[in-house]
């Protein structure tokens, strides 16, 4: 394997090419090239190649993903992204993930139901069941954690639409057809059902 190309990003990373490709087969410190004794050029033995895929990449996925999850939660997709996104390879990704579920440090599950926790009182269950499954949620999780958090109760979504309603500020009697139909438009955008949103509407007594 030699190395035809570096790309400097940032003050000390480098996007590290191959054999020609166009898309870079790893990053690396400035600091590991002068350990390593690499350049544009070079010829990566298979030692150096080991300690590169084996050890200063698996563990520096390992580090990022610690430190991600220090400023707040991720599923295992995000952290996925991210890491791709740092342009770390498949095995570094998976050495790291793997070894962060491991000792709980991503939870999919306990993810799953912190955020419907979280969100129950202000968003519907619709809107929480995407929300998960845009974060890739197993769906089996997210059922878990809708049906333990607040069921699926119809009910339960008419009054937390009542209770938004209530928040808004809106007043059925002193409001004109324009104003009803943003309310309905607001509420729909977060996923209700535009029948419980219409049932909640015509209820008189949906303020107290």
């Amino acid at each position: 394997m030699k190395i035809t190309g570096l790309t400097k990003i940032g003050k000390s990373h480098y996007k590290v090419y191959t054999d020609g490709r166009s898309v870079p087969a790893f990053e690396l410190y400035g600091s590991d090239l002068r350990s390593l004794d690499l350049h544009d050029g070079s010829e990566i033995s298979e030692e150096k190649y080991k300690k590169i895929t084996e050890e200063l990449l698996p563990k520096r996925a390992l580090s990022r993903v610690c430190h991600l999850i220090e400023k707040r939660d991720y599923t295992e997709r995000q952290i996925r992204d991210k890491l791709s996104a740092a342009f770390y390879p498949g095995y570094a990704c998976d050495f790291a993930v793997e070894t962060a579920k491991k000792h709980g440090l991503i939870n999919d599950r306990s993810y799953s139901i912190r955020y419907t926790e979280c969100y129950q009182d202000r968003k519907s269950i619709g809107r929480i069941r995407l929300d998960l499954m845009r974060k890739g949620i197993d769906q089996d999780f997210i059922n878990e954690a809708i049906s333990s958090v607040i069921g699926d109760s119809r009910e339960g979504e008419k009054e937390k639409i009542k209770k938004i309603l209530l928040k808004r500020g809106y007043d059925k009697t002193a409001s004109d057809r324009s104003e009803t139909e943003k309310q309905v438009a607001y509420l729909y955008r977060r996923g209700f059902r535009i029948d419980d949103i219409r049932a909640c509407l015509r209820d008189s007594d949906y303020l107290t």
